[in-house]
């Protein structure tokens, strides 16, 4: 189980650690500060990077309570 929070806890460092470098690198690029649209645009593939990590824990999670992983 504390492999299963720790998990949770990097996912979420991780999603800021993402969201920081999308928002740093647009500021580099444009100039500027991102505008509502633009910002939702980044959360948007945040999002889908998160949702493809939830369903890898959670894959990984029925394997090992099925026992097809052992570890």
């Amino acid at each position: 189980m504390v492999y299963y929070i720790a998990a949770l806890v990097l996912f979420v460092l991780v999603g800021y650690t993402i969201h920081i470098l999308a928002y740093n690198r647009f500021k580099k690029l444009k100039g500027r500060t991102p505008n509502k649209k633009e910002l939702w645009s980044i959360y948007h593939w945040e999002g889908v990077l998160g949702l493809s990590a939830l369903i890898v824990l959670v894959l990984v999670y029925v394997l090992k309570a099925s026992n097809v992983l052992n570890f």
